[in-house]
């Protein structure tokens, strides 16, 4: 029940402002969990996407180059030269097939090297060693030449080395393939390089600021990256592989370090998959996508910042729509309210006032069939009913007066013929009894003579 007369409309008017409200920072709450959670997981989706493009833009050349590399080391012409190096027509024919693969190698160059003499012959994408392909003979007493020795013992296909030459500032990748002869046996090696330098800046630059590609190897220092402050160009030395200043575990920082290395892990033995983590790069969120390369023993990940690509205020338009239709639903429904509710009800309010001021003859008129419609013509029955009742109740005063006037009539005709008779009986009265006077003066005549008789009895 209202208190000093207050109207319900603005009680019901803030209740609805507040229920507004609510709704609006609930809706506006689940609208950025929704966006954010959407846009993370977009983005997520379209790191990974990008991370296996850039991760085919690379192997693929280098696929292709080991598949030229071991069809050139089972030219029947290089085995059978491996085995009579001296043979000049051999050498004619097994350097005029070397040439042949260099002219298809992406870097024009060529090795090739005989395992009983040790001999290596190359030649480079400029053709300087046309007529001279012999380099040296390799030694197992230096240093320098322990690669061969090396991949020779423990390799039995191909081996890829990464080579970083700080002094040119290249990147090298060279593919190491084994010569067999035809009993099996390991007879020579032959390969080629394949400057990375160019997919490397390609790889690095992209058109997109939201996107950060990096290269690392798997003692985590860096080989690529738009910060060169980072890479650490000669990480294979035992000097520089010291350093902990360059490597990516520095630079996502140590709390993510762990987490890095069990992710490495897991792409080492399955290098097919791709993991995807949140990271926090210079205090900035990003999410990041990660995959081995084992071709080249790196891994690829590619830094996104979501935030970029999807920004909330790009669903402005949305969010004002859904703000302005809320707005437009709680005019609506003040509206319906008080045109429903609030109206009728000051009607029916108005209605019991011309009541009970006296006025029966009025009826309200709501035409609807809700309950306010039936409470009005409820209002009307019980008006109806006290309008009846006040009407026969005027008629019965108005008979029951009547009935007294023609009582009070009788009643008193009836009092004026008993004042009649009773003057017609002191009439009477007065006509056989003695004037009030005269009894008094008899009756004391009568007492005196009495008087007299006693005293003369008794005192004669």
């Amino acid at each position: 029940m209202l208190k000093n007369n207050k109207s319900l409309r603005p009680h019901l008017l803030r209740i609805i402002i507040i229920i507004y409200l609510l709704t609006s920072i609930a809706a506006l709450s689940l609208i950025y969990f929704t966006l954010n959670n959407k846009i993370e997981d977009l983005g997520t989706k379209f790191s990974i996407q990008y991370l296996l493009k850039e991760k085919n833009r690379i192997t693929t050349p280098i696929e292709r180059e080991i598949a030229l590399a071991k069809k050139m080391v089972d030219t029947p012409t290089l085995k059978k030269w491996a085995e009579n190096e001296n043979d000049k027509h051999l050498k004619e024919l097994a350097l005029s097939e070397l040439e042949s693969y260099r002219k298809h190698f992406q870097d024009k160059s060529y090795f090739f090297v005989i395992d009983k003499s040790g001999d290596y012959y190359f030649n480079n994408k400029n053709n300087e060693f046309k007529d001279n392909q012999y380099s040296y003979t390799l030694d197992k007493n230096n240093e320098k030449d322990q690669w061969y020795f090396t991949t020779m013992k423990n390799i039995d296909d191909f081996i890829l080395n990464v080579n970083v030459d700080r002094v040119l500032n290249t990147t090298k990748l060279w593919i190491d393939a084994i010569v067999y002869n035809n009993n099996g046996e390991k007879i020579g090696m032959a390969g080629t390089g394949l400057t990375l330098d160019r997919f490397l800046e390609n790889f690095i630059k992209t058109d997109s600021s939201f996107i950060t590609p990096i290269l690392f190897d798997e003692k985590g220092f860096i080989q690529a990256y738009k910060n060169t402050d980072y890479i650490q160009m000669s990480a294979i030395s035992t000097e520089l592989s010291q350093q902990k200043d360059k490597t990516i575990f520095e630079l996502i920082g140590s709390k993510e370090k762990e987490k890095m290395k069990t992710i490495m892990q897991k792409l080492t033995e399955n290098s097919e998959k791709v993991h995807t983590l949140k990271l926090k790069i210079n205090n900035n969120k990003r999410i990041a996508a990660i995959t081995y390369i084992p071709a080249i023993n790196w891994y690829i990940m590619i830094l996104l910042d979501s935030s970029e690509i999807f920004s909330l205020w790009e669903f402005s338009s949305i969010i004002a729509v859904l703000i302005i239709s809320l707005l437009l639903i709680v005019i609506a429904i003040v509206y319906f309210i008080n045109k429903i509710i609030i109206n009728p009800i000051d009607r029916l309010i108005d209605f019991t006032e011309i009541v009970a001021s006296g006025n029966y003859e009025q009826e309200i008129n709501i035409n609807s069939k809700n309950e306010l419609g039936r409470l009005a013509n409820s209002f009307n029955k019980m008006a109806a009913t006290i309008r009846k009742h006040t009407n026969n109740l005027e008629d019965l005063v108005k008979q029951r007066t009547f009935e007294l006037t023609n009582s009070n009539k009788e009643l008193a005709a009836k009092n004026n013929k008993i004042m009649d008779n009773i003057s017609y009986a002191k009439y009477l009265q007065n006509s056989i009894l003695p004037l009030k006077n005269n009894l008094k003066n008899y009756f004391l005549v009568v007492i005196l003579n009495f008087g007299d008789i006693l005293h003369k009895k008794y005192y004669p």
